[in-house]
């Protein structure tokens, strides 16, 4: 049938119809292709799924270059309709180190590249000579305690952290570098030698305090801790536990010690003990308050063996070891994980535990299996956290690397032999103390 004054004819009509119906079968199974993250490769003319790259790192003025090419676009950077394939991924900008990985980008799933600060070009400072250390940074990050060589002994030192400051020489000598332990919330550190321990304030480092024990020897185990009266120093002597008050210049009883070793978490007290009916040592959580039985240390594995001690504990897991053995075990309410154990740090960002010997670093956060980050035979002798996103500092027998834990990117910072370092991560400044260049010395690198 035809309309009269119509351009549309029969012909046309059919035409158009057919035309519509092929289009719709082409178009068609191409969206839903395309929805599904299929894309077309024009130059080998196949059809092929897509992934995606999501990349957000600090500084904000980082460049983004995917194998050479320069990506225009400004952090944080979304790269779609990314052809499945491995590509060298390289961050830059100016005034820090290059960051650079592999990166395979694989069919509908997206790479994300985040939780990275690039580390600032930065060169390395001497702030004191001489031979040194047992560094130890003070809470507030204005004093530097360390042992520095004296002659045949070694005297413990406070260098002010601030600009043209020098070291003030402490009267505490040791024919071996003193310990130092500073307090987590006021300017006080422990040093101990052989045969004593010392109580310095950092405003008044002339009048050292000599902690006096029944034994007349420093005990041997002891951790700050803040109670009523201020910095408390709780020491184990004679079998029992007590507090001294730097302030009052005393101490105080806290409890009887019927246990084999103890750790304070906070103000909860953890102790080792043995069992009235098995025999067996029992880790108890909470001693001096509601006290409950933790763990039985008879299921631990196979070559465990006594004395042992806690190292630490945190968030209802503890850090044990068995004297004279390189093994140690972390202890949850329902496991336990055996791991090579010389050293070890909780990262103040995530309490993320750090446990290293020199040939082994690994990892824990609660809830997870113990992981083993890095492997190596370059002698591991400190690992420090360094901002929020949990970049480390590795000091090794001749140099110091940075580690981007969550994608295995090292690159050497220094090279030289550090003995022992800290990081101030608020400034974001590193500090060590070793031979650079043949030069003895405290070593300072902002990053």
């Amino acid at each position: 049938m035809e309309f009269p004054g119509t351009r549309l004819n029969h012909a046309i009509r059919t035409t158009l119809l057919v035309f519509f119906i092929v289009l719709f079968f082409v178009l068609t199974p191409t969206i839903i292709m395309y929805t599904m993250g299929y894309r077309y490769d024009w130059r080998f003319g196949l059809l092929r799924e897509i992934g995606a790259i999501s990349i957000d790192v600090e500084p904000a003025s980082t460049v983004v270059y995917l194998d050479d090419i320069k990506i225009n676009q400004s952090l944080p950077v979304r790269l779609k309709n990314i052809t499945p394939r491995k590509y060298l991924l390289r961050l830059e900008a100016p005034g820090y180190i290059t960051w650079e990985k592999e990166i395979e980008v694989k069919n509908k799933e997206t790479v994300y590249v985040k939780d990275i600060s690039l580390l600032q070009k930065k060169s390395l400072q001497k702030i004191a000579d001489g031979q040194a250390r047992s560094l130890a940074l003070s809470a507030d990050q204005r004093f530097l305690a360390y042992a520095r060589a004296n002659q045949q002994n070694w005297q413990v030192s406070l260098l002010p952290l601030t600009a043209s400051a020098t070291a003030i020489n402490i009267a505490i000598i040791s024919p071996t570098p003193p310990e130092i332990t500073w307090d987590n919330k006021n300017n006080l550190f422990v040093a101990t030698t052989a045969d004593q321990l010392y109580i310095v304030d950092a405003n008044q480092p002339e009048r050292p305090i000599k902690l006096k024990t029944a034994s007349g020897l420093p005990p041997a185990k002891w951790q700050w801790r803040n109670g009523a009266a201020g910095a408390e120093l709780v020491y184990q002597d004679n079998n029992s536990l007590y507090a001294f008050r730097p302030t009052l210049n005393d101490s105080v009883l806290i409890t009887p010690a019927s246990f084999f070793d103890w750790y304070l978490e906070g103000n909860s007290l953890w102790i080792l003990q043995q069992a009235s009916t098995s025999g067996n040592l029992t880790l108890i959580k909470d001693a001096l308050g509601f006290a409950s039985s933790f763990s039985k240390l008879d299921n631990l594995p196979t070559g465990a063996s006594g004395p042992f001690k806690i190292i630490t504990a945190l968030n209802n897991t503890v850090l044990i070891k068995s004297t004279g053995q390189p093994n140690a075990w972390l202890i949850t309410a329902n496991h336990s994980y055996q791991i090579s154990e010389e050293n070890f740090q909780i990262s103040p960002f995530g309490n993320w535990w750090l446990i290293w010997s020199p040939w082994e670093l690994w990892t824990y956060s609660n809830g997870d299996q113990p992981f083993l980050l890095n492997r190596s035979g370059e002698g591991l002798k400190q690992v420090l956290p360094l901002d929020n996103h949990n970049t480390l500092a590795l000091v090794l027998n001749d140099h110091v690397s940075i580690l981007y834990p969550y994608y295995f990117v090292a690159h050497e910072i220094i090279s030289g032999q550090l003995e022992s370092a800290v990081a101030d991560t608020d400034n974001h400044i590193f500090y060590g103390a070793g031979n650079v260049d043949g030069q003895d010395g405290i070593w300072k690198l902002e990053y």
